[in-house]
């Protein structure tokens, strides 16, 4: 069982690394013999969500925030790739879990940082679930008012009374149009009964989950909605200490 699982991951890892080359424009040509891969990374992420597997009332959790320590050399070398190797492992460790039936919440968030006290092609993996809401915004990309961001909390309710949390001044949009609420799977619009109805990329909803980039439509007015993920790194590490 153990090795049908180990073949799996290594053809995964294979796939894994031709589309990172491919994304990357070619760029793991560059890297000296003796250099971490960072390949060497993305397995050291995959085992520690294996290893802190939790059960619970039958449902499979992992963990969704990974930082991956390196030494100083080390990170140097792929200093240059950091940001895409991030988003590329996190979608990679996303489509694993997925498949897997296992659930990490609304998103996996990888951060490569710099550790001295590492010896050269040591990875130390922290990772930990956080169920806290994940930093986010509207972005109003066309309304009476122009291009404007507003940032999105639990139970936001955006519609045209100035009371509102989100206040979109228009004659289409119900004065309580829709309600943000946060759930463990992420942000879920849930339209209040408005007139002119809430649309998640051109489909009209009840309610939905949405992903980043998302566009959310009401009345005319159109918006994208979008995770801050620098935020919310800041946002887990202050939770944590």
């Amino acid at each position: 069982m153990q090795a049908a699982a180990s073949v799996g991951i290594n053809v995964r890892l294979r796939k894994i690394e031709a589309a990172l080359e491919s994304a990357l424009d070619g760029a793991f040509d560059v890297l000296v013999r003796g250099q971490l891969h960072p390949l060497d990374v993305f397995r050291q992420l995959w085992r520690s969500i294996e290893d802190r597997r939790m059960v619970s009332a039958g449902t499979c959790y992992v963990p969704n925030r990974l930082t991956a320590k390196l030494n100083g050399e080390d990170f140097a070398g792929i200093e240059g790739l950091r940001q895409r190797l991030q988003r590329e492992f996190e979608r990679n460790l996303e489509e694993e879990a997925q498949q897997a039936g296992w659930q990490f919440g609304a998103m996996i968030m990888v951060r490569i940082v710099a550790d001295d006290g590492l010896r050269r092609g040591k990875v130390q993996i922290d990772a930990r679930t956080d169920e806290t809401p994940v930093p986010a915004n509207l972005l109003l990309t066309d309304g009476v008012n122009g291009p404007q961001t507003f940032p999105l909390s639990p139970q936001a309710v955006l519609g045209r009374l100035a009371q509102c949390d989100i206040v979109v001044p228009d004659h289409t949009v119900s004065r309580r149009h829709c309600r943000f609420d946060w759930l463990f799977l992420g942000y879920q619009v849930v339209d209040l009964g408005s007139s002119n109805g809430t649309f998640v990329n051109g489909v009209r909803v009840s309610s939905h989950v949405l992903h980043d980039q998302d566009a959310v439509t009401v009345g005319v007015a159109r918006l994208k909605f979008v995770y801050d993920t620098e935020a919310a790194w800041c946002s887990s590490d202050s939770q944590s200490e």
